[in-house]
């Protein structure tokens, strides 16, 4: 049995939306005993309250659990109670694709269509182990899909990530590690145990740089 696991980087981003909710909340009750309201910091610290309610509302919409058996296929929405469940036999075809924003990292979706006329996608954005997964049901459907345009796909990705992956770096060494300190003062210990997600963050987008060296490496040689 093959399980899902959430991304690290964002689950890094959804629990550090989720801090600074809660660090608004507590800090809005804070100041509105000593400032008057409405003003500029109040209503500030109020749209950052919203953060939480807005992140929980796309979690229970979009965030979902792989559990792939021996013959069958579970998707779980934890957060909206609801157990999808499907043979292999029920796979029509898969196919991937790259999700990309304008001025974001580009990331590698499986979709996966059904006879029901149901398409769900699964990438590397969301699961950690999203290749473990891939391969599993790559495994157990009997439409053998062609794996020259992934690969293809993943190599445009590695080019078109690295650069992101190095501005990162640049980034965290710039403006996060000189500052952990300052974070941990500024937040005054409430929550500051959090303040080392920007270092778990840069350790991850290093791991990340080095795995889009290597397939880049790897094409240029099978291409030589």
């Amino acid at each position: 049995m093959k399980v899902s696991i959430p991304s690290f980087l964002l689950s890094a981003f959804v629990l550090f939306l989720l801090w600074l909710n809660i660090y608004a909340y507590f800090t809005f009750f804070e100041i509105s005993h000593i400032e008057e309201f409405p003003n500029k910091k109040t209503i500030g610290f109020l749209i950052l309250y919203l953060i939480g309610p807005i992140t929980l509302f796309f979690l229970a919409k979009h965030f979902k659990i792989f559990i792939l058996k021996k013959n069958r296929i579970k998707i779980i929405y934890p957060l909206k109670l609801k157990i999808i469940s499907y043979n292999y036999s029920d796979v029509l075809k898969v196919n991937w694709e790259i999700y990309s924003g304008s001025r974001s990292a580009d990331y590698l979706c499986l979709n996966v269509f059904l006879k029901d006329g149901k398409e769900y996608f699964l990438s590397d954005l969301e699961y950690e182990n999203f290749s473990v997964i891939e391969k599993e049901i790559l495994k157990n459907i009997k439409k053998k899909p062609s794996l020259v345009k992934r690969n293809k796909l993943k190599v445009g990705q590695a080019k078109s990530n690295l650069f992101y992956c190095v501005l990162g770096l640049v980034m965290s060494g710039v403006f996060f590690i000189p500052r952990l300190n300052n974070i941990k003062n500024d937040f005054n210990g409430k929550f500051s145990y959090l303040s080392i997600i920007p270092f778990l963050i840069f350790i991850r987008i290093v791991i990340h740089t080095f795995n889009y060296i290597s397939i880049i490496r790897k094409s240029k040689n099978n291409d030589a």
